[in-house]
């Protein structure tokens, strides 16, 4: 949330230079803004204090939890690994169950 909320900021700054709406000021700075990008700087203002907190209270998922999936379909752990080994050339032998493995010679 916080990479797509410090992107909407950035791009809207960035944007608006662009475009061709009317400057206005803001608490009686006359800068040459536009209202979207007095609006990017209070939001990205607001958003430092918002990251902080975040990054400060979060915590890394404890050893033997897994992870939020929200319920997005995950693949086993030797699956990752074996895509990874056939991405780099170096399959080992026989690391999944035999179903598994005539799953993916079907593919």
């Amino acid at each position: 949330m916080l990479v797509y909320l410090y992107g909407y900021v950035v791009t809207q700054f960035l944007l608006f230079f662009a475009r061709d709406n009317v400057v206005v000021g803001f608490l009686g700075l006359n800068w040459g803004l536009k209202q979207a990008q007095w609006t990017s700087i209070v939001l990205f203002l607001l958003l430092l204090p918002v990251t902080y907190l975040v990054f400060r209270s979060s915590q890394p998922v404890p050893v033997g939890e897994v992870a939020a999936t929200y319920g997005i379909p995950q693949l086993p752990g030797d699956a990752k690994q074996v895509k990874v080994e056939r991405a780099a050339g170096t399959r080992k032998r026989n690391t999944l169950p035999k179903q598994r493995q005539k799953r993916l010679k079907q593919r």
